[in-house]
């Protein structure tokens, strides 16, 4: 699956494509690699801060966590698609349920009781 996007939400297509006409693709986990958010010219939107508060904790717990959703397509396309109501949707995978300080700590950082 391939998701195309453009410069507003009603912009976005999702479709299929054959593997060998990928000319680079980027995981979620790729783009909370790079850290792009750090040096983002807009890096003081809500759901960039929340990332630059966020990222090293998860780091901290070791968690394997990436960065989707239009936070995670501008940082990966250079596209910028972020306003102030963007959110952050972040992808966690874990091999084996968290362990419950895991569980609570992420749960601290998310914000929920």
């Amino acid at each position: 699956p391939v998701g195309l996007r453009g410069t507003t939400r009603a912009q976005r297509h999702a479709a299929w494509l054959p593997a060998a006409q990928v000319a680079r693709a980027v995981t979620p986990r790729m783009v909370a690699r790079q850290a792009r958010w750090r040096d983002h010219p807009r890096r003081a939107l809500p759901a960039l801060a929340a990332l630059a508060h966020a990222a090293p904790l998860l780091d901290a717990m070791q968690l394997d966590w990436g960065v989707t959703g239009s936070v995670g397509s501008s940082l990966a396309s250079g596209l910028d698609v972020l306003h102030a109501g963007s959110d952050l949707d972040l992808l966690v995978t874990a091999t084996t349920p968290l362990a419950p300080p895991a569980e609570r700590m992420l749960a601290a950082l998310l914000g929920e009781p």
